[in-house]
């Protein structure tokens, strides 16, 4: 990954999900992410309408963006898919989580992990500040 994303990635807590509610209209949901070399995570109810939008189409779209725009305007955007995650998978979550934010809070324990593939950055149309990645986890 590239150095400016990944210090997007480490420096900007929350995010935009969005998703695809069963009638077709989208849904977006803003949500605290961390980040490895290769995946986004967060954690979610079950109940809640992103989660229950991917359980039923793992295609989702992420935008991340910086507030800082002291060196101009800074983000990522990520076309990807999404799943719950299995438990080994969820640790991997939870410490990417203490590792951007210090610790997992407590009521965490209740929601499921879920995570997402970063893909491949497409070239063709980033720069500026702004970089798109693209994903497909089968």
């Amino acid at each position: 990954m590239n150095g400016s994303i990944a210090s997007l990635l480490k420096d900007v807590p929350i995010g935009s999900l969005a998703t695809t509610n069963p009638d077709g209209s989208p849904w977006n949901s803003p949500l605290h992410f961390a980040a490895t070399e290769s995946h986004l995570y967060w954690f979610s109810s079950e109940a809640a309408a992103h989660s229950q939008n991917i359980a039923r189409d793992s295609r989702v779209s992420i935008a991340i963006w910086s507030p800082d725009e002291s060196d101009g305007p800074r983000g990522v955007y990520i076309n990807t898919t999404a799943r719950a995650l299995d438990t080994a998978e969820t640790e991997q979550a939870r410490a990417a989580y203490a590792a951007k934010f210090g610790s997992v809070p407590p009521f965490f324990a209740s929601f499921t992990a879920y995570g997402a593939p970063l893909g491949v950055l497409d070239e063709s149309r980033s720069g500026h500040g702004k970089w798109y990645l693209t994903a497909q986890e089968g």
